[in-house]
C-alpha cells in the first residue's frame, strides 16, 4: 500500500492499495502455504480458505481503516479546517476485480502448461 497527499486545496489522498499483497500477507498470518509469481498465484494450499480471506477486503470498514493514514499525511487537517470542519471523503477512483487463478484453473484446459515452469 502506498498514499500520497496532494499538495493543494482540498489535499486529496491516493491510496493505493494491491489485493493480491493484501491477501498475501493475510495468508501468511494464517500460516497458509502458497507459491506466487509476480501478482499471481499459481498454487495455493486451501484454496476455499484463501477465498474467504479475499473477501474479506469487501467487510473492509475502509473509512476506518484509512483515516489514521489521512492523519498522518495531513496533520494539519484539523487546524486548516478548523473554522468549516471537515472530513475526508472516501471513494474507489480505481478499482479491478481479477479473476482468480482457480476460475482460470477451472475453466482451461491448457492450465497445467501456464504453471508448467512456475517453480512451484
Amino acid at each position: 500500500m502506498h498514499a500520497r497527499i496532494q499538495t493543494w486545496f482540498p489535499f486529496c489522498i491516493h491510496v493505493c492499495i494491491n489485493g493480491r499483497e493484501w491477501l498475501s500477507r493475510r495468508m501468511d498470518r494464517e500460516g497458509l502455504r502458497y507459491c506466487r509469481q509476480d501478482n499471481c498465484f499459481p498454487w495455493v494450499e486451501d484454496v476455499p480458505r484463501a477465498q474467504q480471506l479475499f473477501q474479506e477486503q469487501l467487510a473492509v470498514n475502509w473509512t476506518e481503516r484509512l483515516q489514521p493514514f489521512a492523519q498522518r499525511l495531513n496533520p494539519l487537517h484539523e487546524e486548516i479546517f478548523r473554522n468549516y470542519p471537515a472530513q475526508y471523503y472516501w471513494t474507489g477512483f480505481q478499482c479491478e476485480w481479477a479473476p482468480t487463478s482457480c476460475s482460470v484453473q477451472a475453466r482451461s484446459p491448457a492450465w497445467p502448461l501456464c504453471c508448467s515452469n512456475t517453480g512451484c
